[in-house]
């Protein structure tokens, strides 16, 4: 069970930021800070070269909205699936301490995956965790002060973007297995239809254009039409499928530069009814993180290349409110927070100073005057928030959360 499956108190979710977040984050008391920004030039060539292993997507993740900024993160004893509770945190617009609302009542070992509907209601899926073959769901329109529930049939696929809300009420949710598929809903979520199977979808043109492996995302474009994410393995083609009306159409992104292999799509979010993709692709030597987002009606920009050290691993990610990217990777050297100043072509990505040690999620909280950046480090049953002071560069510590956590109640 959650550390609040016994008791009536309820729990929460992440992230504001707008398009001038940049902007902000560039003034004289960051500047220090945001001087090694990492992009990258492409290369004339580019050597044959074996593809490593792409990044794992951690469920680790935060997102902004109207109704404030949220954050999923696993704490109790990690590493052991039954001591493990994940929790869902939110920083409620105006406020300055964050609040636990995890959705109570459902056993959350498997993890939590949330979205948001550009109103700011808050849509949270269990992971199926030991013998459950289906997905329990709640639904927030008032920021976790109170739930409602659902499911889903079956088992949720184990990714941050496996459910999106449209601005209309319209869900959707991708559910794992074998022939993983995307399954809609009017706006209710217990009743359910199947819009497209995985092998359906491969045998499509743009499945075959794309050479379709596998689904990894859910979302909506901003006009409504619902998208698929997947992995490919046709090179310099990213994943992303909409349909529009009953045909489904690989949507053309505009990358920097093709990897060497096919490039592997991470991330596809609409939360807060921005949306925004996130692309690892192979470059020498080394992998990049390319952030992409919707340029019309039909295609997608890039931004530049974020070169990755060494062994790179990705532990967190999220959006901000605008629909720029944070991304919290981890090397050899330690851990690295940067992100995108806009969502337009050639965005730049910016290094902020490294977070401290343990952090496990970042979100990023911001309006056109003033910006929050925050690292929460999880040791136990414990949460604690540092907060990036803008003047020194420097982690303050802001809050701590004792989270009633009961190992074993899940055996």
């Amino acid at each position: 069970m959650t550390a609040r499956s016994c008791s009536t108190r309820r729990p929460g979710r992440l992230v504001e930021a707008r398009v001038r977040l940049l902007g902000v984050l560039g003034v004289a008391a960051l500047a220090g800070a945001l001087a090694g920004g990492t992009a990258d030039a492409a290369p004339a060539t580019r050597p044959p070269a074996a593809r490593p292993e792409p990044l794992a997507v951690p469920l680790a993740s935060s997102f902004s909205t109207t109704g404030g900024t949220w954050v999923d993160v696993p704490m109790g004893r990690l590493g052991q699936l039954v001591d493990t509770f994940w929790q869902t945190f939110v920083l409620r617009p105006g406020a300055s301490r964050w609040s636990l609302v995890t959705p109570p009542g459902v056993a959350d070992n498997g993890g939590l995956v949330s979205t948001a509907g550009p109103g700011g209601e808050v849509l949270a899926g269990f992971e199926a965790s030991q013998l459950l073959g289906y997905s329990p769901l709640a639904e927030t329109s008032d920021a976790g002060r109170a739930w409602s529930a659902g499911l889903v049939p079956s088992r949720l696929a184990a990714t941050p973007d496996a459910l999106a809300l449209s601005g209309d009420g319209a869900l959707l949710a991708l559910l794992g297995g074998h022939d993983a598929s995307v399954v809609s809903s009017a706006g209710s979520t217990t009743t359910w239809h199947t819009l497209v199977r995985t092998r359906t979808l491969a045998r499509s043109q743009a499945g075959r254009t794309c050479g379709l492996q596998r689904l990894v995302a859910v979302a909506f474009a901003p006009d409504g039409m619902p998208l698929a994410g997947a992995t490919c393995d046709r090179t310099g083609v990213v994943g992303i499928v909409a349909r529009r009306g009953a045909v489904w159409t690989l949507e053309p992104v505009h990358l920097p530069a093709p990897g060497s292999s096919a490039d592997e799509l991470l991330r596809l979010s609409s939360s807060g009814g921005h949306t925004a993709a996130l692309v690892e692709i192979d470059r020498p030597g080394h992998a990049a993180l390319v952030g992409a987002w919707p340029d019309g009606a039909t295609r997608w920009s890039a931004s530049k290349a974020l070169a990755l050290g060494p062994g790179a691993r990705l532990v967190a990610s999220g959006t901000t409110e605008s629909g720029a990217i944070v991304a919290l990777t981890s090397t050899s050297a330690g851990l690295h927070l940067e992100l995108t100043g806009s969502t337009r072509a050639g965005a730049a990505w910016r290094a902020l100073p490294a977070p401290p040690s343990g952090t496990a999620a970042v979100a990023v909280t911001g309006t056109a005057g003033r910006v929050r950046v925050d690292a929460f480090g999880v040791d136990g049953s414990r949460l604690t928030d540092e907060v990036l002071d803008l003047r020194s560069a420097r982690w303050v510590r802001s809050q701590t959360i004792e989270v009633p956590i009961t190992y074993g109640s899940s055996g």
